[in-house]
């Protein structure tokens, strides 16, 4: 029988949609389910190298052999084991010491009950011991639910606070957690998504510069916003006008289409600072009324994007950067939280966010077990 009172040491695993690399954080963890609390004790990042460009592939539905799609699965696999090893021997640990590794894959479609998370889990088998889980969502796309997003449960335990707080992570997309104050249970969460956010700041450098990316948003601060395309470019891609928009990615609603009149603007720069400026004016149209916002995500380091929220945020409780957690950890982070509190027997996505039936009949996951595997009550 496990001892629940003793830490245990979780491994989490994230590979966004933007595709720009894979993060590995080591949990420490005490207590169970959703009593559990955790620290983050190691976080790395490994990059994708010739992966890349063959996830992006399959994401955007080039076709591809079933051999070659293989051939992806197992390399991606073989690097995220490459990668635990690496974070485990930073942290000054060793493959024996993680009782659970949780994994998220890439997410190369995803249109609700449809969804698939590329990822070969054996070779990961082959370097680590533990018991691993995958594919977290399944269950809530089985019941109903949209299977995303999937982090809110773990987002209220890493980041409650005294008062209520939102948690926003500028990732391909946008999407927002909104937490009720600590005193309050996680019924009171909730969160969707927001808008495309990298998948326009990227798609825009691919058209403008060249490049995978406007680093650090250097082109983007030497640009002019122009008002009126970013507020109709808002109204293309924000949540509340937008009606007949739906995440399902690999079917092209990354919504790059509401790029187009950017092409009437001279300046690449311009282009580039008017999309920002319309990506931040969509996040604070939905963090109206909120008072404690702290963002996460790649898209911190568009430095452009962080100026533009400034400008349109009303409030000042604003946290670029997380005392324990860096930007770039948090979704590994929560993906360690939430394969615990699957193992410890909770549903780990919430009716009132996902839209899924309230009833689970199994343990949320796919689950590769170790040789004596512990579901057991303390």
């Amino acid at each position: 029988m496990a001892d629940t009172r003793k830490p245990r040491i979780v491994v989490g695993t994230m590979t966004g949609t933007s595709i720009d690399g894979l993060d590995v954080a080591i949990m420490e963890v005490q207590g169970r389910g959703l009593g559990l609390s955790a620290r983050l004790l190691q976080h790395g990042t490994s990059p994708l190298g010739p992966l890349a460009p063959d996830l992006r592939k399959l994401a955007e539905q080039v076709p591809a052999s079933t051999g070659e799609i293989a051939r992806i699965a197992h390399a991606f696999g073989t690097l995220h084991a490459e990668a635990i090893c690496d974070t485990l021997t930073s942290a000054g640990l060793t493959p024996e010491d993680p009782e659970l590794i949780a994994l998220h894959g890439q997410t190369v479609f995803h249109a609700p009950p449809l969804s698939w998370a590329l990822l070969d889990t054996s070779p990961i088998t082959q370097r680590l011991p533990c018991t691993i889980v995958s594919n977290l969502r399944a269950n809530d796309l089985g019941a109903g639910g949209q299977g995303a997003p999937i982090t809110p449960l773990a987002d209220w335990i890493l980041f409650r606070s005294a008062s209520p707080r939102s948690i926003v992570n500028l990732g391909g997309f946008c999407n927002v957690t909104n937490l009720p104050a600590a005193d309050d249970g996680p019924e009171g969460i909730t969160g969707g998504d927001v808008c495309p956010c990298n998948h326009l700041l990227d798609a825009e450098a691919r058209n403008t510069l060249g490049t995978p990316f406007d680093q650090d948003g250097a082109h983007a601060l030497q640009g002019v916003v122009d008002e009126a395309l970013a507020c109709r470019i808002q109204d293309a891609i924000g949540s509340d006008s937008a009606q007949d928009f739906e995440r399902s990615l690999g079917t092209g609603d990354e919504m790059t289409r509401a790029l187009a009149p950017l092409g009437g603007l001279a300046r690449g720069e311009d282009r580039l600072a008017t999309v920002v400026d319309a990506v931040a004016r969509s996040i604070a149209a939905s963090l109206k009324g909120a008072t404690d916002t702290c963002f996460f995500g790649g898209g911190l380091r568009n430095l452009a994007l962080q100026a533009a929220l400034r400008r349109h945020l009303d409030h000042e409780g604003i946290q670029f950067k997380h005392p324990s957690i860096q930007p770039e950890a948090r979704e590994a982070c929560a993906m360690a939280v939430l394969g615990t509190i699957a193992r410890d027997g909770e549903a780990i996505t919430l009716p009132a966010v996902t839209g899924r039936c309230d009833k689970t009949t199994h343990l949320d996951g796919l689950w590769c077990l170790a040789s004596q595997p512990d579901f057991t009550d303390p």
